[in-house]
């Protein structure tokens, strides 16, 4: 059921009763496996009456509080001093100046050029070089409360009663922390002394008194607010909702809209930044929040819709949607807000979570004559309008996301310095989910990880896989975002005292994964010849005697066992000429290791080698599992037996061919369930995809947009309204695949031993079997082993594992056509916590 987002928007006449509702058709790019209506109680948002959120009249700062501000002693005022920043040409000749440049180049490598606060710092740094103007200065000071900033607003549409009244914005009593960014003409004019006040004196105003204040903004310009207060939002407002069917794992049988009116109450900032030409963007966040009052809208008003029915029967079963949605909406809402207040008290630091953004084109048309309001509602922590004007599509405003279908922000502890001139990140939590800024919408991410490690006395083995979904929504093409997937595992495995057949075990899988059982043949020719030869040459010696390592390293410095080292090598490198350059180099550094560990021979003894460890760490995007999942139960069986044919061969006997046989017999049973296994979730992943091309009539592409709602019933046929949950249907490919994963390493954990030694740990079974199936163009692929060759049993008499080139290799290949979420927007290591 987790796994059932497939054909989402369509589902069997037969499972849909005749209540009340529009029958629409669904078209798809491919198949949409034969399910093609989906139920529909959509409400129409251009026939929403906004006029009692219109009249609220919430205004911008008044000339008193800018008199108040710009007059003050700012020594009194300021949380820090104003730092001024210039293109490095202007930079370099003041020191009191930062450079603005490096900045943008900072940001630029550290989120990509798209990111929002690297493409709003570009503003800035091409308007100096064009206007004429010289410095940008960030001014960050209080509001205090003896100043009445009186920024908040009363207004109603809150709690069962939807007359019930309410104050939202920041709260009356309580210093305002504030930010501004604005350009001058030079750094003189008192910027470091009295910066209010020079601002003022620049363009009349520090914060904006209307609608035309915004406007006068320059590029890059911007304005934060943020202290203890109340954001009044419509979650879900617009966005469609998809009911399953909960006798049915892979369909939907409804679709429609519905709104969750909630107040959150916390730590509030609302940030404002004129990006090009007339367009503004703000962005409301939250900290330490709590979900006050909610429910879900049942009737119109108030910015959002209310259902248009209110219950509805889906295969027999009636359901109240109303009571559904709030026990399904509010536990993902709490969710999200338990984890940044965990958060912050695990670490003693703030989290803000990032609650909606808004993109605001002044120019546009405008027929509700509501967008000025909605900028001054939104400014004061209330941006129900603006979504509503949002949802028309008709008013110059997008809203690009809500906490629905987001989450915790990649830069979510910048705080109010979001969209500052400089900022800090770190580390999320290893499950949530972030929304990462692009210059024309927003990438929300969603991740969710997990992590295992195992071992006896000095053995440890684990792994750690994160299945990644992202959202992409564009400003330039607004409508449904698309959505991605990425799967990335990494295993690991440790010895105090490594067997070289251990490490030889996990080359030759990544050699039969990434260039196939041929590469393996090609090299283990003459690589188990000189393996062989090492063995004849230096026989072990029996009974009391000692272990001495002195023959084995004068036999590695003869003609013999180098030629044949290079001959096995240029078999290799032979049989991988085809694959691209970044496999082919990488498989060829592990060929010449592998060669190396033949090369050595150890006591016939357990605990001989020296300390190391072995990661496999290997990303598949988006095209990767698309084509991964063209691939049948087969294949992967295929892939599966393979493995074990190379790591269960003894590469001391002759007869590999019979050898091989015997291995393949053995591991069929167990290879043709981790088979089946991949062949149903090939299936579901199918289905899943053709999500991101579906269309429904009327209500034009889909995509990635649309939240699930899922729900159990009881022996009764009941509907369990406690335990439903929603998602963003973006993040069911997410967790197919890594649900999936883990259905393969429960399986493989039974893989009987079909060699002189025990099978390849559960996860590696899995992991490099999923490799083996992974285009080669499309993954990003790293294996890193890490040895002391000064330990050991005999420290410091382990020259022969030098003297065999054995030691410490750190390879890396990313296939030419890699493209994974968020490429060149972020590293996923740095939002992701994943273990080294």
């Amino acid at each position: 059921m987790l796994l059932a987002v497939a054909a989402s928007f369509a589902a069997s006449a037969c499972a849909v009763s005749a209540d009340d509702g529009d029958e629409l058709k669904i078209s798809c790019e491919g198949k949409c496996d034969g399910l093609s209506s989906v139920k529909s109680l959509i409400a129409d948002a251009k026939l929403l009456d906004l006029q009692d959120l219109i009249n609220v009249g919430a205004g911008f700062a008044t000339d008193q509080l800018n008199n108040s501000l710009s007059a003050g002693n700012y020594a009194s005022l300021q949380i820090q001093p104003t730092a001024l920043y210039a293109p490095a040409a202007v930079a370099s000749q003041d020191l009191t100046l930062k450079n603005l440049d490096t900045l943008v180049s900072g940001l630029a490598a550290r989120f990509g050029e798209t990111s929002l606060t690297t493409e709003v710092n570009s503003i800035r740094a091409d308007y100096l070089r064009t206007s004429g103007k010289r410095v940008y200065a960030e001014s960050a000071f209080k509001i205090a409360a003896a100043l009445s900033p009186n920024w908040s607003v009363g207004t109603s549409g809150f709690g069962a009663d939807a007359t019930a009244t309410a104050t939202l914005g920041f709260d009356a009593g309580v210093d305002i922390q504030a930010r501004t960014i604005t350009v001058h003409d030079s750094e003189n004019g008192g910027l470091a002394g009295a910066p209010l006040a020079a601002i003022k004196a620049s363009r009349g105003f520090v914060l904006p008194r209307s609608l035309e204040d915004i406007k006068a903004m320059k590029p890059g310009e911007s304005v934060a607010l943020e202290g203890s207060g109340h954001l009044g939002i419509n979650l879900g407002a617009g966005v469609p909702i998809l009911i399953a069917n909960p006798t049915s794992a892979l369909t939907y049988s409804l679709v429609l809209s519905a709104g969750f009116r909630s107040q959150l109450d916390g730590d509030l900032d609302v940030q404002l930044v004129h990006t090009k030409g007339n367009e503004v963007v703000i962005d409301v966040g939250i900290s330490r929040g709590t979900l006050k009052n909610k429910f879900i809208a049942l009737t119109d008003g108030w910015g959002i819709s209310g259902l248009v029915q209110s219950s509805f029967n889906i295969a027999g079963i009636n359901i109240d949607l109303g009571k559904l949605l709030d026990k399904a909406i509010q536990k993902k809402l709490n969710d999200k807000l338990h984890l940044i207040s965990a958060r912050a008290e695990s670490t003693q630091q703030s989290l803000r979570l990032s609650v909606a953004r808004l993109r605001f084109n002044l120019d546009g048309a405008d027929p509700t004559s509501g967008r000025a309001q909605a900028l001054a509602q939104a400014m004061k922590g209330d941006v129900r309008l603006a979504q509503a004007l949002a949802a028309r599509g008709d008013s110059g405003v997008m809203a690009e996301f809500d906490l629905t279908r987001s989450g915790a922000s990649a830069i979510s502890y910048a705080g109010v310095d979001v969209l500052g001139m400089s900022f800090y990140t770190r580390t999320a939590e290893s499950e949530g989910s972030a929304v990462l800024q692009t210059p024309g919408g927003v990438l929300a991410m969603m991740w969710d990880s997990l992590h295992k490690a195992g071992g006896w006395f000095f053995e440890s083995h684990g792994f750690t896989r994160i299945g990644v979904a992202g959202l992409q929504f564009d400003a330039e093409h607004p409508g449904a975002p698309k959505s991605s997937t990425n799967l990335f595992l990494q295993t690991e495995e440790g010895d105090d005292f490594m067997d070289r057949d251990k490490v030889i075990d996990q080359i030759d899988s990544t050699i039969v994964a990434v260039g196939g059982m041929n590469a393996l043949r090609a090299i283990e020719a003459k690589g188990n010849q000189l393996e062989q030869l090492v063995v004849t040459r230096c026989p072990l010696p029996t009974g009391n005697d000692f272990f001495d390592e002195s023959c084995n390293l004068s036999l590695l410095g003869t003609a013999e066992v180098t030629n044949l080292h290079a001959a096995a090598l240029a078999d290799f490198d032979s049989a991988i000429a085809s694959l691209p350059a970044p496999s082919r180099d990488l498989l060829h550094k592990l060929g010449d290791l592998r060669l190396s560990a033949q090369s050595i021979e150890d006591a016939n003894a357990q605990l001989v080698g020296p300390t190391a460890s072995i990661v496999l760490d290997f990303r598949m995007d988006d095209g990767a599992l698309k084509q991964l999942f063209t691939k049948d139960k087969t294949a992967f069986k295929q892939a599966v037996s393979n493995l074990m044919q190379a790591t269960q061969l003894d590469r001391k006997k002759t007869d590999i061919s019979g050898e091989r046989t015997r291995i393949a017999q053995k591991s069929d049973d167990v290879a043709g369930q981790l088979g089946d296994i991949f062949a149903t979730n090939r299936a579901t992943y199918e289905r899943l995809m053709s999500i991101d091309g579906a269309s429904i009539e009327g209500l034009g592409a889909i995509g990635g947009n649309a939240i699930e709602v899922r729900y159990t019933v009881d022996s009764s046929n009941r509907p369990k309204y406690d335990d439903a949950v929603s998602q963003s249907v973006a993040q069911a490919r997410s967790q197919l695949v890594g649900t999936m994963f883990d259905q393969l390493r429960s399986k493989a954990d039974s893989m009987p031993s079909s060699g002189g030694s025990s099978p390849a740990h559960a996860e590696q079974i899995a992991a490099y079997a999923l490799l083996a199936l992974s285009a080669p163009d499309k993954t990003e692929l790293r294996f890193d082993l890490t040895t002391d060759n000064t330990s050991g049993p005999f420290r410091g008499s382990q020259r022969r594992y030098d003297a065999a080139g054995f030691k410490t290799t750190d390879v890396f290949a990313k296939g030419a056509a890699v493209a994974p979420i968020g490429a060149g927007i972020f590293d996923v290591d740095a939002i992701i916590q994943a273990p080294n």
